[in-house]
């Protein structure tokens, strides 16, 4: 389950960010555009995975925790969540806005997921399991790489397209009408250029990591039985 969490997650964190200022311009208009609301939806794409990985690992930790690990683990994500309080108030004192509020949220959660998953290692591996695989949890290289490949094309594609202003020797009348037309434009090609990354790297998880969709499948079919 959390393989295939992450799995979308990165997804998301691949397009989403490159995608956010085309978002906001589709459904608010070209004002949205100018403020930091797509900068902020960008860096929550890239936190989902780290939101993902926490909510999975903890659900499962607390799941199987004793009253005695209980307490040592309550302990430690005090220090976290003091960590994090840390992160937002020197966020807010070098003036980093909300994006700075997100990447402490971010660190927070990425260290209460390494917690998580460290403490259903050594619980598994005290009833004779070998612990928790790395290459189980996360999804595989192909995939990663195939994530990280769309988004650099996407970040390529969101420069040259949506970067550009508006030129010539036009009236101001004029050159608003020109840059709002070039603009949808730009927004255009740039979503087009997205379909067609989207369609590149599900042909590659097709390849290379359709046995996540079989498990999930079976998980739910097992959840069923029990049910």
């Amino acid at each position: 389950l959390l393989r295939v969490v992450l799995t979308l997650s990165l997804l998301i964190a691949a397009f989403g960010p490159h995608h956010s200022l085309s978002l906001f311009a589709l459904l608010y208009g070209n004002a949205w555009t100018a403020t930091e609301a797509p900068a902020a939806l960008a860096a929550y794409c890239g936190c989902l995975v780290c939101l993902a990985a926490n909510g999975i690992s903890e659900a499962a930790m607390y799941a199987c925790v004793s009253a005695s690990d209980l307490a040592k683990a309550s302990r430690a994500l005090l220090l976290f969540s003091i960590a994090y309080l840390l992160c937002c108030w020197g966020a807010t004192a070098m003036g980093l806005g909300m994006l700075g509020l997100l990447a402490a949220n971010a660190v927070s959660m990425a260290l209460r997921a390494w917690y998580a998953l460290r403490f259903l290692s050594e619980y598994l591996m005290q009833r004779g399991s070998s612990g928790i695989s790395w290459a189980e949890v996360f999804p595989n290289t192909s995939t990663v790489f195939a994530f990280v490949v769309v988004s650099v094309v996407a970040g390529i594609s969101q420069f040259i397209f949506l970067s550009s202003v508006c030129e010539g020797s036009l009236n101001d009348a004029g050159c608003a009408f020109a840059r709002s037309m070039k603009t949808w434009m730009h927004h255009g090609v740039h979503i087009g250029v997205g379909v067609v990354l989207l369609g590149a790297v599900l042909l590659v998880f097709r390849r290379s990591s359709w046995y996540v969709v079989q498990e999930f499948k079976e998980l739910i079919r097992d959840k069923k039985k029990e049910d």
